[in-house]
Parts: C-alpha cells; structure tokens; sequence
C-alpha cells in the first residue's frame, strides 16, 4: 500500500487509496472494459505483487437464444438393445467361406497373370528405347501443330474455312 502511495508522489490518505483499489477489484466487466477503453492502464491489485491485466478476447461469442435447450439423455432405454444384425446359421458358414475362398484363388491368379505380363513387357522394351519413342511422338505433335497452324493461315488469306482447305488437299479432318 505504501508502494502505491509512493508511486502517485502525492501526500495520499492509505484509506481512500485502499477504497478506490478495492472499487477497481470489485467492478463489473462493463466498468473495466470503459476504464481500459478511457486508455487508462488498471491494474487489478489483489495482492502485493503487481499483477498483468487480464487479456482481452480477441473475438466476442454471440449469446446463445434462450430458446434452445440442451437434449436430455434419456434414463433408461426401454428395451434391451439388440443388433440389427442377422445371426448366420452354420450350415450356410461353409458355402460362404467357399465362395470368398474361389474369389480368393481367381484374384490371386489374375495378380500372377498380370506380373508375368509386366514381366515379359519389361524383358522386350528398355527404358532408353522407351524414351527415345516418347522423343519422336514429342517431335511429331510439334510438326503438326505447325501444320495446322499454316493450314489456317492459307484458308484465311483465301476467305475459307480450314475444314474446306482439308477437304482441297484430301487431308482428314480427325488426323
């Protein structure tokens, strides 16, 4: 309390010192927001060490409406509960597991009659003459795409349709 007085560098009674901290600690969240919002730096002082102000949110909750109430759990159920899942008889056990059983076996074939396929695939072809095929395809779309490119220019300057310049040079249209 001394500290406080010492720090205003006033000749303060401790009594009204103490009133106003105890107005300070025990004012409503309206008071401190108006008080924070006047640019005053409060401290709420509980104690004798100083202590930060609490932090503002930084985003506000809208209030929920009185009109919507939490459900209730219900006390008790009222029947036990049962799954709605149908029990399997054991004769039909053995027919179901031979049906997944002959899926099985025919996926597992189709896995090894594909792996001996890439297999084969990977002994005929070489990477490099992989890429060398994929350069040429490359090469060749660069080519017609100029040649298209021409084909327009030549049905432009003679006032036609480029499908009409196909058509001229027996050229297909889809090609």
């Amino acid at each position: 309390m001394a500290e406080i007085v010492e720090e205003c560098g006033k000749e303060v009674d401790e009594r009204h010192v103490q009133a106003a901290l105890n107005k300070l600690v025990h004012a409503s969240k309206a008071q401190r927001k108006w008080l924070s919002a006047a640019g005053t730096n409060v401290y709420w002082v509980t104690s004798r060490t100083p202590r930060m102000p609490p932090k503002q949110p930084t985003h506000t909750r809208s209030q929920p409406s009185s009109a919507f109430k939490t459900p209730q759990r219900s006390r008790r159920l009222k029947k036990p509960f049962s799954t709605p899942r149908q029990a399997t008889s054991s004769a039909s056990t053995p027919n179901t597991t031979g049906r997944h059983q002959d899926s099985l076996l025919s996926v597992s074939e189709d896995i090894k009659t594909l792996q001996q396929r890439v297999d084969q695939l990977s002994q005929e072809y070489s990477a490099e003459e992989l890429d060398t095929h994929i350069d040429k395809l490359h090469t060749y779309n660069d080519l017609k795409d100029v040649a298209q490119a021409v084909m327009g220019m030549l049905a432009s300057q003679e006032g036609l349709a480029t499908r009409a310049m196909y058509e001229r040079y027996d050229l297909d249209l889809a090609d």
